[in-house]
């Protein structure tokens, strides 16, 4: 265990190599359990689909079945629609895809709902939508669950925590950079991050 003030903020340079070993190891920790009950969570990102990659190398390379990959779509809400991204992993190995149609809901009753679970607010943009991937896996018998849930902001400078360390360290132009490039990919305004 550790707390954010013995850390601190870092800003050192990791070899990716030895980052892609960690990687590599985790997944096939969790890979070897029982291939059986065993799937990824698969979204169009790039965390989720190295994890399902690596998986699917391993699985390869022991002849065991293909990797169950979960991806929940939303049919209701075109904008959140990743799945072109999506079968362009399925096409690059040997998947079985296993798709979970989102109905609509509401957002605001289930964070109140998760709120009261947890006995306090929390941190979690995706807690609600993640809800629906966990009821998923169950109904299809999983018992381990693989997710990439995170890695942008652990190892990208592209996640929305390096906004908070460019701040921290003083690197205003940076920020106003980065700022503005991920307002892009967003709908809210870039002075609305900037301020935040």
């Amino acid at each position: 265990y550790w707390t954010y003030d013995e850390v601190g903020p870092t800003f050192e340079r990791v070899d990716p190599a030895e980052i892609r070993n960690c990687l590599d190891t985790a997944v096939a920790r969790r890979v070897d359990r029982d291939p059986t009950k065993t799937a990824a969570l698969l979204t169009g990102g790039l965390d989720s689909s190295s994890i399902c990659a690596i998986a699917n190398t391993l699985r390869t390379s022991k002849e065991q079945t293909p990797l169950s990959t979960l991806s929940l779509v939303f049919d209701e809400s075109l904008g959140e629609d990743e799945r072109e991204y999506i079968r362009a992993l399925h096409q690059s190995g040997t998947y079985n895809p296993i798709w979970a149609h989102v109905p609509r809901f509401s957002q605001v009753d289930a964070m109140k709902r998760l709120i009261r679970g947890q006995g306090q607010p929390f941190i979690g943009t995706g807690a609600t939508i993640f809800e629906h991937a966990l009821v998923a896996a169950q109904e299809h018998g999983f018992s381990t669950l693989l997710d990439g849930h995170g890695g942008d902001e652990t190892v990208s400078m592209y996640g929305t925590s390096r906004l908070t360390e460019l701040a921290e360290a003083g690197k205003w132009m940076s920020l106003a950079r980065d700022v503005r490039q991920y307002s892009k990919g967003t709908s809210d305004i870039c002075l609305r991050f900037f301020i935040n």
